[in-house]
């Protein structure tokens, strides 16, 4: 079972979160489906939780137990009105909304959280480089960890960061509202449970429900309606592309992945891009076509079928539609906006690649 270890000297500012930390921890695989003897109750706000895990995932988990808590509110002093933390992994869209409060004439406090991901180990540099380009507060935290756990990206995880960053920002009488990268239209039916449930809205509002119970004044802000609000952000300040890191390839791979991409296409990609994971390719597309990032046909083709491949895995069976893909992923832009179009309109799939027509 995985548990989180928080560095030295560190409290949850309540029961509760302690509660969801251990749910996290429980949840983390699948070796003990039976209840362990003594096993601790949990709040019943925190039954939706499980819930979801049940219905999302074809995993099993052991019941859990619920009691209805006398839960003890905070109550909280009035924070300066323009004071924000917002949780910052280090990449685009998370970088997006700091430079939203950021352009309201918020003081931000971007938090960002060591360890959390043992995929990605060198972000918080990405992440310190950004603070100072674009001068806001970091805060750098660290989580340590016991135990394995199954999933590729834990439904949990930013849980975890949103409540160290609502502590930090309480004890350190800064504020109770929490900003988030995430997009209001991503869903949980929409996405693959084991990789990208975590930054699905319905997660949140899980999470704001049970934050709310007791911290009243706490407020959760998620101003990306979806990936093109970010992206026409970056069209305005492209800074934020070169001082991000938006890449689904752990950064100990990075470069192999990288240099390889760029010297088979002759493509000059962006720093922290391996070149070749459905986030790169979804970037490169979008920014091409905008000439934001220089357009190179071979490159460009190649990204469309690394989409094509993630479809392929996370859907479990084949695809012969590139439109398809490309509404997949690009939404509400028509593939006839492509800068690839004059050869795509004459392009089909054939054994998970494009191929043109003679």
């Amino acid at each position: 079972m995985q548990t989180v270890k928080h560095k030295e000297g560190y409290k949850n500012i309540h029961p509760l979160l302690d509660e969801i930390e251990r749910m996290y921890g429980e949840l983390s695989d699948e070796g003990s489906v039976e209840p362990r003897l003594f096993e601790v109750p949990y709040d019943s706000s925190l039954r939706p939780i499980f819930e979801t895990f049940k219905e999302n995932s074809p995993r099993k988990f052991k019941k859990f137990e619920f009691v209805d808590e006398d839960v003890k509110k905070l109550e909280l002093p009035e924070f300066d009105k323009k004071n924000i933390i917002v949780c910052y992994s280090g990449g685009k869209d998370s970088l997006v909304t700091i430079r939203h409060y950021q352009k309201m004439g918020y003081k931000v406090y971007a938090y960002h959280i060591k360890g959390l991901n043992k995929a990605y180990t060198d972000e918080w540099k990405v992440a310190e480089e950004a603070s100072k380009h674009f001068n806001f507060e970091l805060i750098i935290d660290e989580v340590g960890y016991s135990g394995q756990h199954v999933w590729i990206e834990h439904p949990m995880k930013n849980m975890i960061m949103a409540n160290m960053a609502l502590t930090y920002g309480i004890s350190h009488n800064i504020t109770s509202k929490i900003a988030i990268g995430s997009f209001r239209t991503s869903f949980l039916v929409d996405n693959a449970f084991d990789v990208c449930a975590g930054d699905c809205i319905d997660m949140w509002q899980l999470y704001e429900n049970i934050i709310k119970r007791f911290i009243p004044r706490f407020k959760l802000y998620i101003p990306n309606y979806n990936f093109q609000t970010s992206f026409r952000a970056i069209e305005k300040e492209p800074d934020i592309l070169t001082n991000s890191v938006s890449c689904m390839t752990p950064n100990r791979f990075r470069n192999l992945f990288r240099n390889r991409t760029q010297n088979k296409y002759n493509v000059s990609l962006i720093e922290n891009r391996c070149g070749c994971c459905w986030k790169c390719a979804v970037e490169y597309i979008y920014f091409a076509d905008r000439d934001i990032l220089d357009y190179n046909e071979a490159y460009y083709i190649h990204c469309i079928e690394v989409l094509l491949h993630t479809m392929e895995q996370e859907c479990g069976y084949r695809i012969f539609s590139i439109e398809y893909v490309w509404n997949s992923y690009m939404m509400q832009i028509p593939i006839r906006k492509s800068k690839a179009w004059g050869v795509l309109k004459n392009a089909f799939i054939q054994s998970g690649e494009i191929k043109f027509a003679d």
